[in-house]
Formats: C-alpha cells, structure tokens, sequence
C-alpha cells in the first residue's frame, strides 16, 4: 500500500491510465500519471532493473540486478550487451564511450565496452557499490555501504579520472542510493534508509554532519536526477515519481508502479524510469512524455 503523500507533494490531476497496445510500445497498465504527460512501457519485462542511462548516441541501456546483465533496447526487444555480472545496479557513460557499472555484489566499479561486451574493473573493494555519477571533469563518484545496519557506514567514493585512485569523498551516509553532481560541483546523495532524505554536499565533500538535508519525507530513495532547473527527480518505495523543483515544491508523475529505480533522461527530455519492484521480481522500464 503506498505511503501518505506528505502535505508540501501536490497531487496534479494524477488520471488512471489503461492499457493499450501501440506496437513496440504500450500504455503505462494500473498507474496514475500527472495530467499532461504521456506513460509508455518500453520493451519486455526486466530482471530487477537497477537503473537505467541513456548514451549520447542514443542508445538506452539497463541494468537487471535479478539476471547478472546489462541490456539495450532494440526496437521492442533487450539485447544483452554483458552477462555474469556481480549484482549490477549503477549506469552511466564514460567520456570515450564505454559505460561504467557499479557492481553491488563485486564491490568494484568496472568499464563496460559496448561493442565487445568485454569488461575490466576501474577501482574494487569499494564495498556494496549501488549507483553512479560522473562529473564535468570525467571523475566517477559510486555510492556504496557496508552493511544495512549499523546507520552511518555509508559513503560516497571518488575515482580519479587519471590515477583510478578511489578516495572516500562524503561519509556518514545512512546506505547511500542515487546521486548527481551539480554545474557548481556540490554532491547530492540520495540516503535510503529511514529517515529517507536527500542531502546536499559542498564541492569538495565532507561528513553528514556538514551537508544539508534537501528533500525529506520519503519512503527508502533509490532514484535521484536533476531536472537541469535546479530541481531534481526523486522516486521511493512507495511506488511513486517525484518532481522536486527548486522552490522545493513537489509533484507526483508517476504513481502505484513498483519500487523506482534510477532514472534517465532522453535527448527530447523524456523520463526513463527504471521499475525495480523487488528482488528476484521482474519490472518494466517507463518513459514519461511531456515532462516540464
């Protein structure tokens, strides 16, 4: 049952949509979307989907957690690219290219070329690597824990974009999930763990203790990007897709789907979303149209 929405969210004209199939596409089945934005399911079910990227060149890319793979969308169908990996969540691309995954299960961040398929690590024993982020100068920032529990353990690594030396940039972070460095170079991390907030970082990094909590009342964030307006897109546990803005007002887009994975933006400004639901269970992966 999704959680309450809290009272600064603004639910706008969320409309049930059915089903209807349209080709290599279909209608988002059983969810409510905001008013003026188009829902589509892309491809066939996924493997726990983790996140999702799209290259510069187009192509779209998932991670399936449940299958050990990376996959593209071809038409209406996934081609797997990399197979037998270590429990992959994190996806971005590289400045020459090749895509960057981190590996929960393999502790590591490893470079994916999309041609080959062949993969070598970048930096390991990093610990529970969950998502990725790249800066403007190449440097490659995983979030990753230890454990669950005891809170605080978490942190965010930073991989030197010439040495591959791999430094601990932000600490004390309650199992770290999604995260993006702004134009200014400040690191926002999504934590998962209650009390689920996102919190902001100075360029340069730091503690807990000296970031600043910038969005609150969320039930376990796995997804975070910026909306390239000083906002960000934020998804929880509680099946839903936030617009954060830079005011700090909300709004629902997406609701009633599974858990939310990472998202992605595609070249028109479409929402990719990533539907992790749970382990072992398969999701879909969504593009939202028309998104302000």
């Amino acid at each position: 049952m999704p959680a309450a929405v809290p009272a600064d969210v603004v639910l706008v004209g969320l409309v049930d949509a059915g089903i209807t199939d349209t080709g290599p596409t279909r209608v988002c089945p059983k969810v409510t979307v905001a008013a003026g934005l188009s829902c589509v399911i892309l491809g066939d079910p996924l493997a726990a989907p983790r996140d999702v990227w799209v290259t510069r060149d187009g192509g779209i890319y998932v991670t399936e957690m449940g299958a050990g793979t990376v996959v593209r969308l071809d038409g209406a169908r996934f081609t797997v690219v990399a197979s037998g990996l270590d429990g992959p969540i994190g996806l971005r691309e590289a400045p020459d290219g090749a895509l960057l995954v981190g590996l929960e299960g393999g502790r590591s961040v490893a470079r994916l070329d999309r041609a080959s398929g062949a993969l070598t690590v970048l930096a390991g024993d990093l610990g529970n690597v969950t998502y990725l982020t790249v800066d403007a100068a190449g440097a490659v920032f995983a979030s990753a824990f230890d454990n669950v529990g005891p809170f605080g353990t978490g942190r965010v690594v930073r991989i030197d974009p010439v040495t591959r030396a791999a430094t601990r940039y932000a600490t004390g972070l309650n199992v770290p999930e999604g995260l993006f460095v702004d134009a200014a170079g400040a690191l926002f991390v999504a934590e998962w763990s209650p009390p689920a907030s996102v919190r902001r970082f100075a360029p340069g990094g730091g503690s807990v203790g000296t970031s600043t909590v910038v969005a609150s009342d969320l039930t376990n964030i796995y997804g975070l990007l910026p909306d390239g307006a000083g906002g960000m897109f934020l998804g929880d546990h509680a099946g839903r897709v936030l617009h954060q803005r830079a005011d700090g007002t909300r709004e629902v887009l997406l609701d009633h789907i599974g858990r939310t994975g990472g998202f992605a933006r595609t070249a028109d400004g479409d929402l990719l979303v990533a539907e992790f639901v749970d382990f072992g269970a398969m999701g879909r992966l969504y593009r939202l149209g028309n998104v302000r």
